[in-house]
């Protein structure tokens, strides 16, 4: 399965401050309807440009989940996430992963976000589903900030046993007292099928004159390819 440059999917030449994120410890959530079902304390390991980067592997029968995070020493929170499900068993598989950080450098409350994702499948017959929760989605809080693919979503490999596709959107969000950033993936997973995710999100603070506006604001552009 290909994958991208971790950075790709990120953002487009913002203008920062940077901050140290090393002393940051993420949380990443695993569970599974083959039984799977863990919370990992993560330590960030600290790299030589200031970002903070995690990884886990975990395995539990036929399901194995991949991660590897990087939130990028800025004021303006980038956080990058590769991604890997696969089921190598011979029933479909429902998987829901989430990474949850505390956020070190609080965004103001009215901020503009953008985000992108690609997703590669592969396998014969592959085929990733969901119906209930979004495909890729952020929460900050107990607020659903962003979301990316169409819900319901079905995508298929179809005869050549390998797809890709991708999504990107940007909005407006209003919260303030921000605590913890969480990033979370939902898909059914057909007999056979891996899945990567490679991509990206970042806030970009909006100019303070437009904080009068915050109660207009609840936008979200989407374009899916």
């Amino acid at each position: 399965m290909k994958t991208q440059h971790i950075a790709s999917a990120l953002i487009l030449g913002l203008c920062t401050t940077a901050t140290s994120l090393a002393d940051l410890v993420g949380v990443l959530d695993i569970a599974g309807s083959n039984g799977a079902s863990t919370s990992t304390t993560l330590n960030g390991l600290a790299l030589p440009d200031g970002s903070t980067y995690w990884t886990h592997q975990y395995i539990h029968e036929e399901l194995t989940v991949s991660t590897t995070m990087v939130a990028s020493p800025i004021e303006d929170l980038q956080l990058a996430t590769i991604m890997q499900f696969s089921n190598s068993g011979t029933e479909d598989l429902q998987v829901e992963v989430a990474f949850s950080m505390t956020l070190s450098t609080l965004p103001p409350p009215l901020s503009e976000w953008l985000a992108s994702q690609s997703l590669n499948i592969g396998g014969e017959d592959a085929m990733v589903e969901t119906d209930t929760e979004p495909l890729w989605s952020v929460v900050v809080d107990d607020t659903l900030v962003a979301s990316l693919f169409d819900n319901p979503f079905s995508f298929s490999a179809g005869q050549s046993g390998s797809a890709s596709t991708y999504d990107t959107g940007n909005g407006t969000v209003f919260i303030d007292n921000w605590q913890t950033l969480q990033v979370r993936y939902a898909v059914d997973l057909s007999a056979g099928t891996t899945v990567g995710f490679n991509g990206g999100f970042a806030f970009v603070p909006t100019a303070a004159s437009l904080w009068t506006l915050a109660p207009m604001l609840a936008t979200r552009r989407r374009r899916r390819h």
